[in-house]
């Protein structure tokens, strides 16, 4: 039986370092082409894509959503320089039990795929920097607008490639309560992880399917996964 699981990048696989050198790519993105002061923390943006994030940006700083849209091109241009120029910088580490699972998943068979706010070219300088690019061929990334459009395109690349999924057997990682509301709306097994900025309480409250404090016990993932 064939069974595709999904996994958010940062704050899931990806755990964040001292100095986030890649923090600062939307802002500066935002900044060079509508010359304003967004800054990286001007809004709590967990669980959104890096087009919603910029879209939300430029209307804080007086740029509407239609125009922010029409210069996106650019925008996506400026941030993935940028983050080209920095991850030499970025100190990000997986999270404990991440590799282990990786290869577990290998073995058994399972699709393994992305879905990600990040652009597809920044989210791959993270995963090669971190040695675990091959285990992701294709996956949903930054260009959409909500989450649950992020993973919809994830299981279409899926299904070009490998055929129909039922939707009991697509399981999707995210560690933020847009994560768990985007995997509801795309009709997935939502598996929530508290190893970004919400805790397991928080998490709860938004009914995932499953909850896990972190990934570090594969045998515990599995279970899961194997229903």
């Amino acid at each position: 039986m064939r069974r595709l699981v999904i996994f958010d990048l940062d704050e899931v696989l990806v755990k964040k370092g001292s100095y986030n050198a890649l923090g600062n790519r939307l802002a500066f993105a935002v900044n060079t082409v509508f010359d304003g002061n967004a800054t990286a923390n001007m809004f709590p943006h967990s669980g959104m894509t890096d087009t919603s994030i910029m879209v939300e940006m430029a209307r804080r700083i007086g740029v509407s959503k239609a125009s922010a849209l029409k210069r996106m091109r650019t925008l996506y241009k400026i941030e993935i320089q940028y983050s080209r120029k920095h991850i030499g910088e970025h100190d990000a580490t997986l999270y404990r039990g991440v590799k282990p699972l990786l290869r577990k998943l290998r073995k058994e068979g399972y699709i393994v795929c992305l879905a990600t706010g990040n652009l597809e070219p920044v989210a791959r300088l993270k995963l090669r920097k971190l040695g675990i690019n091959r285990y992701f061929a294709f996956g949903g990334f930054g260009t959409a607008m909500k989450r649950a459009g992020l993973i919809r395109e994830a299981i279409r690349q899926a299904e070009k490639r490998y055929g129909r999924f039922n939707r009991d057997n697509i399981f999707y990682f995210g560690d933020s309560p847009l994560d768990v509301r985007g995997g509801r709306e795309a009709r997935v097994n939502m598996i929530a992880v508290a190893t970004g900025h919400y805790t397991t309480k928080d998490l709860a409250k938004e009914r995932p399917d499953y909850l896990l404090k972190d990934l570090a016990d594969t045998r515990k993932v599995m279970k899961i996964l194997e229903g």
